[in-house]
């Protein structure tokens, strides 16, 4: 195990900086190669290695590729719980977006929406399961755990500005 590992392995954030900053760009690259530094740091589930891993990887020019990571840490990634600053770091390169889970400031809102069309002229066709539809997607958001505020029905955009 060497020094940047065993950092890593104690949760010494401060002596993995310092390490990373004496490291040269090739060296960095072998490195990464060997040990697959950003899948670790995302199994570990560390936010503050993993801005500095994102960051490292940035400043370097090293491709950022998400989809190649193993299970675990694809798993890691969109199921764990990552701070702003994270997440900021991060959004260039995820196919979806990272909620902040498990974090008592953070709370996930949902507003539903829909119109009927039953009055207006014939320029839209009208909707008849649209309450259905909205008691169905309300259902499901629910049990992701969102706060569903609506729903907001055959709304014109200043009353939808108001429900949001």
């Amino acid at each position: 195990m060497n020094s940047l590992q065993l950092a890593l392995h104690y949760k010494s954030y401060k002596v993995f900086t310092i390490l990373l900053s004496k490291v040269t760009y090739a060296q960095m690259n072998t490195y990464l190669g060997t040990y697959e530094l950003l899948e670790q740091v995302l199994v570990s589930g560390v936010d503050k290695q993993l801005a500095e891993i994102v960051k490292l990887y940035q400043e370097m020019k090293i491709r950022i590729v998400l989809a190649s990571l193993s299970h675990e840490a694809q798993e890691s990634l969109y199921e764990g719980s990552w701070n702003q600053e994270t997440i900021k770091a991060l959004y260039p390169y995820v196919k979806s977006f990272l909620i902040p889970k498990g974090q008592k400031k953070a709370k996930m809102y949902a507003p539903v929406c829909y119109n009927r069309f039953l009055n207006e002229p014939g320029e839209h066709i009208k909707r008849h399961g649209a309450k259905a539809e909205a008691e169905c997607i309300t259902a499901g958001l629910n049990v992701c755990g969102f706060t569903v505020k609506g729903p907001l029905i055959d709304w014109l955009f200043k009353g939808l500005l108001q429900h949001v």
